[in-house]
């Protein structure tokens, strides 16, 4: 392997296909028939985009289509995905529309104008713009209204002539929530306007809705599709109540460094920027390579969040630099510069010390840090490792 840096997002393959064979029997169970859309936005949930569709590419199955957040996104994963649809979920301007056509990546639809103005943009190119309509049903980010004039607009657009109209969807907000009364609302409210596009004559192409939380929790909304996305990391959501129903799926991201320096400190030493941390007695310290510019928050300064070596924690202590921090090893047995430090793992009650099972590594598990770090999720903990400078390998 190539050396680029001693801290790394490791993603394990063999559980990675394993989740992703756990989405795709759940489908099965329903039909068959359903197809997988998978979602790499955000690179992947901050795995690796072109890394997962390589992975996933391999499979028996593989999936019918992906989707990426950004017109940028899907064009980096057009150069591994050549043949297969690319779906972007968030909103292009009317700059990014002949990229989008002259790179066949899909676009989400859900203005009358901006329909019109990617069919003239189609015909000028002498191509076919691909389009999944977005539906309002109750999330108030982007879709069409559900109403009767909408209606009628929408079977209209649907008659433009330089655009390619494969799929129309919507977003359920609510499905990780126990009680399903709302998410069973927005449902109502997208299949009433599937009627309604049906009663004037629209002949629908691919429906879409469930994304990872209704996979698991609310198969009345998968439809001729799924779109799978922060489940294929094997994290589940922060929410103590999440249900993953019956599939068994498996962590397979973690993040790890390799200890950078081992330095013996006396009572009074002062430890990084301003002394923020002062030792009270005579304490073995070491260089986590990560810091702030990694994505690592200063939350955690100071005692605030623990790593582990050989399943040890070590306290992290004084302010955070730009491109390290400084760990507490006096409890590690001889620590030794080089040795692996994992800093999101299997989770804080696995380690084989501090009252740990003894089944992994003791480090905290992105679910865990998402809670400490107040997330509302844990896509926000593995997004937010920055892609530019902490490499990813898949092993």
């Amino acid at each position: 392997m190539a050396y680029d840096r001693d801290v790394w997002v490791e993603i394990d393959k063999a559980k990675l296909i394993n989740n992703y064979s756990e989405i795709r029997r759940l489908a099965d169970k329903v039909d068959e028939n359903i197809k997988v859309c998978t979602v790499l936005k955000g690179n992947a949930e901050g795995m690796g985009a072109l890394n997962v569709a390589k992975v996933l590419e391999e499979q028996p199955r593989p999936p019918y289509m992906y989707a990426v957040a950004t017109v940028g996104e899907a064009l980096e994963l057009r150069t591994f995905i050549k043949e297969k649809d690319i779906l972007t979920l968030g909103y292009c301007s009317e700059d990014g529309y002949d990229t989008a056509i002259e790179n066949d990546i899909t676009l989400p639809m859900y203005m009358g104008d901006a329909m019109r103005k990617l069919d003239e943009h189609a015909a000028k190119m002498g191509k076919k713009a691909l389009v999944h309509i977005a539906v309002n049903s109750g999330m108030n980010r982007i879709g069409f209204a559900v109403n009767e004039e909408t209606a009628d607009m929408v079977a209209e657009l649907w008659k433009l002539p330089n655009l390619d109209i494969r799929g129309i969807f919507t977003h359920i907000a609510t499905a990780d929530e126990p009680d399903k009364s709302r998410a069973r609302k927005q449902k109502d409210t997208f299949e009433k306007f599937l009627e309604m596009l049906k009663a004037r004559g629209v002949t629908l192409p691919i429906v879409h809705a469930a994304n990872s939380p209704s996979t698991f929790e609310f198969p009345e909304v998968y439809y001729d599709m799924i779109r799978p996305g922060v489940s294929l990391t094997g994290n589940c959501d922060i929410n103590p109540e999440y249900n993953w129903g019956d599939a068994h799926l498996m962590n397979c991201y973690k993040l790890k460094a390799k200890l950078g320096n081992v330095l013996d400190i006396h009572p009074g030493d002062g430890v990084s920027y301003n002394f923020t941390f002062i030792a009270d007695r005579d304490m073995t310290i070491g260089l986590l390579p990560l810091g702030h510019a990694d994505g690592f928050t200063k939350m955690f300064e100071n005692g605030n969040f623990f790593v582990t070596i050989r399943g040890h924690r070590c306290p992290l202590i004084g302010t955070m630099c730009m491109d390290h921090c400084l760990i507490d090893l006096t409890n590690v047995p001889d620590p030794q510069v080089g040795e692996e430090i994992v800093i999101y793992g299997d989770g804080s009650t696995t380690g084989p010390y501090d009252g740990g099972d003894g089944t992994g590594d003791g480090a905290m598990s992105v679910s865990e840090v998402a809670e400490k770090r107040g997330a509302s999720n844990v896509d926000e903990v593995m997004c937010n490792i920055n892609s530019k400078r902490v490499p990813r390998r898949m092993v």
